[in-house]
């Protein structure tokens, strides 16, 4: 009990700073229990019972160490018990010069042995009314003389103050950029620490901002923002208050950036997620990624009104489906309007677990949870669909040739696809492995050639240079890290594409280090 009890006093002594003053806490709160039967009745019982449920040892392991258990110390009316206790003695005191000297000491006690929060706990005293910082104060002022309800990026250590002085900015993200409150998505996240460092990707951070309709950006004014960013993008250098540029752009609106945003996120093992954006905000998913990435997939789609105009799922694997499946089961007010993937009767699942090769309990679930779905399409060779004006046509689905090869089932018999802009293309290959090269190529040999394109199977059984020289893309999104960059690993063909693809066509290659990473797909 005792190694149960002890990170409780920890937090304890951590939130109040000081064990006289907790000392004194527990005198007050003795002696109020026992002093009066008003004193038990209305203040020891009830301390009693939220000392019982705040301090409880049992709770703290299995509940409070989830959550900010510190938040919880709030609770305690410590001050109030001093406070009442000194009162209660004091009053009760007969003689009057014991009464005065009873009330000094304690005086004593409380400043002598008690803590400065000034000095100890980084707090400042407020410099104005609201209490928040003069700069902010300014920064703010500056955004509400412009528009009455501006939306902002800004520094993370300003967001908690902008929002204590006023409820009409709104922020791309709070207090969650440092992990308080709620999970943040990894496009917001991102922005924050880009934000953050002492020479920040402008071109991210202001090309994110216009498309998601950011009109101000909030910067240290030592931090140079170079004028064909902001020219590329519509902003200006509006003002400089109390050591902060305000870049400001009017018409951001109406302001584009030419296409749609298709975006990569991405960060341990082979996870897999990919989002396509239009101007207004609308949101298309591709996969999801594993069970782990369930807060920040809501995160995003929380961030896009909870909307999710079309989910396509390549395959009912963990790395693909797996976020999906618990975003089902519970949508916490999440609106899809529609859900394409691919469909495996039970004999062909039965079959891929007979050949022992890569096979997933998750098909189960993901087929009973879509029988309940009214908006579920299943996507053959061929198909074609669209949605947000974007145009996507299947050129592989699980069908017979996937049933012959004969392994890796649920890799070989995932969607894969192209989009097609009005002016660029992205072939999206998923997770078919090198097995499918000659097929591809036989069936759809002239569509292949894509402005972009994701690398098949996580750049692990990649398909060969050649088969990527009818491609010839510009741009390639690669779904693994820097540790599956090796020559020779998993007998992958990763570590090859990453250095022939720039060589080759002079193409930028994205990979899980630097996610989320994006594109414009005009």
């Amino acid at each position: 009990m005792k190694a149960w009890m002890q990170p409780v006093l920890d937090w304890a002594t951590a939130y109040y700073g000081n064990k006289w003053y907790l000392l004194f806490a527990l005198i007050a709160y003795v002696y109020l229990f026992f002093a009066t039967k008003e004193s038990r009745r209305k203040f020891g019982y009830p301390c009693l019972l939220i000392a019982f449920l705040v301090l409880n040892p049992i709770l703290y392991k299995y509940v409070y160490s989830k959550i900010i258990y510190w938040r919880l110390m709030w609770l305690l009316p410590n001050s109030m018990a001093i406070a009442y206790a000194t009162v209660l003695f004091v009053k009760k005191r007969k003689y009057g010069w014991v009464k005065i000297a009873f009330f000094t000491i304690a005086i004593f006690v409380i400043i002598f042995k008690g803590t400065n929060v000034y000095k100890l706990s980084g707090m400042i005293e407020a410099a104005n009314e609201q209490k928040v910082a003069a700069a902010v104060q300014q920064v703010c002022d500056e955004m509400l003389a412009v528009d009455k309800t501006p939306r902002c990026i800004v520094p993370v250590d300003m967001s908690c103050e902008i929002r204590q002085y006023s409820g009409n900015i709104e922020q791309m993200y709070g207090r969650n950029a440092d992990g308080y409150i709620n999970t943040l998505d990894d496009l917001s996240q991102r922005i924050a620490n880009e934000v953050s460092k002492e020479t920040p990707d402008y071109n991210y951070v202001f090309a994110q901002a216009m498309a998601k309709n950011y009109n101000f950006i909030v910067l240290e004014d030592w931090k140079e923002v170079p004028d064909d960013i902001l020219n590329s993008y519509g902003y200006i250098l509006y003002s400089n208050k109390a050591g902060y540029n305000l870049y400001y752009c009017a018409d951001v609106e109406r302001r584009n950036l030419g296409g749609y945003i298709v975006t990569q996120y991405g960060s341990i093992g082979r996870n897999t997620c990919y989002t396509i954006e239009d101007k207004d905000n609308n949101l298309i998913i591709i996969d999801g990624g594993y069970s782990w990435y369930e807060d920040k997939l809501r995160a995003l789609i929380r961030a896009h009104n909870n909307h999710v105009i079309a989910w396509i799922v390549t395959s009912p694997i963990d790395n693909c489906a797996h976020a999906f499946c618990e975003i089902i089961k519970d949508k916490q007010g999440i609106q899809i309007d529609s859900i394409y993937t691919v469909y495996i009767s039970d004999a062909r699942h039965e079959a891929a677990i007979k050949n022992n090769t890569y096979t997933t309990d998750l098909w189960k679930t993901m087929t009973e949870l879509l029988k309940e779905e009214k908006n579920v399409t299943y996507v053959k060779e061929n198909d074609t669909f669209e949605v947000l004006g974007l145009n996507f046509k299947a050129l592989h689905a699980w069908d017979e040739e996937t049933d012959e090869i004969g392994s890796f089932e649920y890799s070989n018999g995932s969607l894969c696809f192209t989009i097609q802009g009005s002016e660029e293309q992205l072939l999206y290959l998923s997770k078919l492995t090198a097995n499918m090269e000659s097929s591809l190529i036989e069936r759809h040999g002239d569509e292949l050639k894509s402005d972009y394109v994701q690398i098949n199977d996580n750049g692990m059984w990649t398909m060969s240079m050649e088969f990527y020289d009818r491609v010839s893309p510009r741009y390639v999104f690669m779904d693994c890290g820097s540790d599956y960059l090796k020559p020779g690993i998993y007998g992958s063909g990763a570590w090859d594409l990453y250095n022939y693809m720039p060589q080759r066509f002079n193409a930028q290659v994205d990979i899980y280090d630097t996610s989320p990473n994006w594109i414009v797909l005009k």
